[in-house]
């Protein structure tokens, strides 16, 4: 079984080269002979996505160069079967387009990615960061890895944006931030509830959401919109150099 997989968008965006490690309950052997492989093909990192990993193998990661940047929680939820939630202002949900400035898109879906593993990761370039949730956000508005993209706009400002594209059989939220501003508003009930009606208009019967252990503001939120906990995932990042 092959241990590791070259990313080809991640070397390409992030100009070094980036792999996974392929075996989410790979034992600390196999680790190893993952870490060998990395430094003996210059590779500097490894994502780890890790199925419920014991103590003993957490202590031995660390001890291999791996950090522990987040933990993945995943939520479901079936469509069919959601309250209603009339105090929402569905109404203020629109489609993107091309007219809306994508200026204000960009710094929402950096805002996004507030808690994700690339910026818990001191090590990981924070410029390169940023400039990959600007690129998610700019490929989602062009259909690359979306479907749709929702708005909320006050004024001439978009204040409140959702990604939605399709995984499997499941509609899938992508991106979801609401301005600091804004917040307290009920604006990402209405996003989540705009993307619920989104993909209930096209015979989805499920979706689903990720987020970060850490970011309990967007899990209060799913579970207020119907979502459960389906899976949890810890996310290593294994460093090979230095």
């Amino acid at each position: 079984m092959d241990l590791l997989k070259l990313l080809e968008w991640d070397t390409k965006f992030f100009g070094f080269p980036v792999a996974k490690i392929l075996n989410a309950h790979a034992r600390p052997e196999e680790l190893r002979e993952a870490v060998s492989q990395l430094r003996s093909q210059q590779i500097p990192l490894a994502y780890w996505f890790a199925d419920k990993p014991s103590t003993e193998t957490h202590s031995q990661v660390v001890e291999m160069g791996g950090v522990l940047v987040d933990e993945k929680l995943t939520f479901a939820a079936r469509l069919d079967g959601l309250p209603e939630q009339p105090s929402v202002p569905l109404s203020v949900v629109e489609p993107y387009d091309e007219g809306m400035p994508l200026s204000d898109l960009k710094q929402l879906a950096v805002e996004s990615g507030v808690h994700s593993r690339f910026v818990v990761d001191t090590r990981f370039p924070q410029a390169a960061a940023r400039a990959m949730f600007e690129e998610w956000i700019i490929r989602s508005v062009n259909k690359a890895v979306a479907d749709e993209v929702l708005v909320i706009r006050q004024d001439s400002s978009i204040v409140g944006m959702v990604t939605i594209a399709t995984k499997g059989n499941r509609g899938s939220i992508g991106l979801l931030a609401v301005a600091e501003q804004c917040r307290g508003r009920q604006f990402g009930q209405a996003l989540v509830v705009a993307a619920q009606n989104w993909c209930r208009d096209r015979s989805f019967q499920e979706m689903q959401v990720v987020t970060q252990q850490a970011n309990v503001a967007a899990q209060r939120l799913y579970y207020k919109c119907g979502f459960q906990l389906e899976q949890m995932e810890a996310c290593y990042h294994i460093w090979s150099t230095g």
